[in-house]
């Protein structure tokens, strides 16, 4: 019984600290990279964005539209925050507020994506290294994406996912992929 209140504190502290370090992340201060006179320079993906789509593509081209709701894509100053829920609609409210049953909590959480750390890019890459992440594999991994940003608009093409201990998540081997559609919130 003792474990089961351990386990209950701490996944309500990890309810608790979670916003606030996306709030933490939102706020820091912006630098500005001033482009060479007359040469204006390629839209930035670094702000706020809305997952607006998710598609799970398959090997054969199959497109599967995935609903999602609840989100928040986060990049600044190479740290990046990606959390969101597969789904149509809000999740119920759990029945006792804040004491989640272990049905409820992963009723819950198995609908939740979130990874946090820091991310590089090239002209084509972009490459993200979690520092935290639900899946504790993929934290000191790496996901590899294709992208494609405007102004408004930022999509994210899977093209690899590696755990810490180099294992590629099979999701990917078969030639699937995941694309995230955003559109800009600032």
């Amino acid at each position: 019984m003792l474990e089961k209140e351990r386990t209950r504190t701490m996944l309500a502290r990890c309810f608790l600290a979670f916003p606030a370090a996306l709030f933490l992340a939102a706020c820091q201060p912006q630098t500005a990279q001033e482009d060479p006179p007359g040469e204006p320079g390629p839209p930035s993906v670094e702000g706020a964005w809305n997952l607006v789509g998710l598609e799970l593509v398959s090997a054969d081209g199959e497109v599967t539209q995935v609903p999602t709701y609840e989100n928040l894509v986060l990049f600044q100053n190479g740290y990046y925050s990606m959390a969101f829920s597969r789904g149509d609609h809000r999740s119920p409210f759990f029945a006792q507020r804040w004491g989640a049953t272990e049905e409820e909590q992963l009723d819950r959480w198995s609908l939740i994506i979130v990874n946090s750390g820091t991310y590089e890019m090239t002209e084509s890459e972009l490459i993200t290294h979690p520092l935290f992440a639900l899946v504790p594999e993929f934290v000191g991994g790496t996901a590899r994406h294709e992208y494609a940003v405007t102004e408004d608009e930022f999509v994210l093409t899977v093209t690899g996912i590696v755990s810490a201990d180099g294992i590629e998540n099979p999701q990917f081997t078969d030639g699937s992929t995941w694309v995230y559609r955003m559109e800009r919130m600032d």
